[in-house]
């Protein structure tokens, strides 16, 4: 007997019955059961299939006859690991005495255990990867999706304890995963949502110049409680948009607290990079904040150029309405204005503000 990669067991044995040609019942004819050693007694296997198993001809009493039956041992005995295990065929030819024999198979490896996940976290943020750790008796296989759907479609591949992943878009992303032995037991359908975005991310100068206190102060929405519960912010500063220094080493526990100021060896003269991200309970990081950015030099990191108007236009003009469009070169609150003249000139009072 020996379990194959799909979880059953396949059994082959012989039978004969030596005395198949004398009895009143059956003659010529043996049914067969199977039964497994459960460490304490033989049990019946209730779930086997196969020819093997009712009638079987043994017409010659002196030659073997051949046949296979097929277990579906997780059916019958589930959770189970054993490096010597073993079954035996029970053979009954159902006459009154002397009609029952057994044959016991050598020992086999058994498993019926699935994989045990241990942990699986996703770092979004840096390295767009999944890490995973899962515990099993033997190889292990394992699948992956960004829908369940898709899962249930989705080739095996080698196990590894880390993967590159394109997690795709939106403030949080919720990942399936799967996990199978080489015995062909799976966990069940598993996943992950990683916390949420931060959004709104905004850095201001907050500088005291009379005193020299160079200050920035960076501010956030709170993010909604993540499905892994709330662990910390982290936020990051850079000068060059490339190299990060971690500002909040142990994070900001408090999820309520969407705020940081930095006043850590700042010069008025360099403009600061800022963003944060977000961590649950299981190490899951988010998708990094949009960058904030501004100069310590208490100008408060104020816009001081206007904004420029360009492509006015008046169209569907009427007794009573007019459509007036523009562009803005950044985004703008903007007014319009009418006269009963050429606007060639400065505004008097025959420019009125549009309501």
């Amino acid at each position: 007997a020996t379990q194959g990669a799909d979880g059953t067991v396949t059994v082959n044995y012989d039978v004969r019955d030596q005395d198949t040609n004398t009895g009143a019942t059956t003659p010529g004819q043996v049914n067969t059961a199977l039964e497994y050693w459960s460490g304490t007694a033989w049990l019946p296997a209730t779930t086997v299939t196969g020819a093997g198993l009712k009638n079987l001809n043994t017409g010659n009493p002196t030659l073997y006859s051949s046949y296979s039956i097929t277990w579906n041992i997780s059916a019958d005995y589930p959770g189970q690991y054993s490096a010597s295990f073993k079954i035996r065929v029970k053979a009954n030819d159902s006459e009154s005495i002397r009609n029952i024999a057994y044959g016991e198979s050598g020992s086999f490896l058994l498993d019926t255990k699935a994989p045990i996940i241990v942990s699986v976290s996703a770092d979004v943020a840096d390295a767009s990867t999944l890490t995973f750790s899962v515990s099993d008796d033997s190889s292990l296989q394992m699948r992956i999706a960004n829908t369940a759907e898709a899962l249930a479609a989705a080739s095996w591949i080698a196990y590894a304890t880390s993967l590159q992943w394109d997690f795709g878009t939106g403030v949080n992303v919720t990942v399936y995963y799967q996990f199978k032995d080489a015995r062909g037991n799976t966990t069940t359908t598993a996943y992950l949502t990683t916390p949420p975005q931060p959004q709104y991310f905004t850095a201001y100068d907050v500088s005291n110049v009379n005193a020299s206190l160079w200050k920035i102060f960076m501010s956030w929405q709170v993010v909604a409680e993540p499905v892994a519960s709330f662990s910390r912010y982290m936020v990051y500063r850079s000068t060059d948009e490339t190299n990060w220094t971690l500002m909040t080493p142990q994070g900001i526990t408090d999820r309520l607290i969407n705020y940081y100021y930095d006043n850590s060896g700042l010069s008025n003269q360099t403009r600061y990079y800022y963003r944060a991200k977000t961590v649950d309970q299981n190490g899951n990081t988010s998708k990094y904040s949009v960058k904030g950015n501004t100069i310590p030099n208490g100008s408060g990191g104020a816009d001081i150029t206007p904004p420029s108007i360009s492509n006015v236009t008046v169209s569907s003009v009427t007794d009573v309405s007019a459509v007036v469009t523009w562009n803005t070169n950044e985004l703008s609150d903007s007014l319009v204005f009418y006269g009963t003249t050429d606007y060639g000139w400065s505004f008097g009072s025959e420019l009125r503000p549009l309501a």
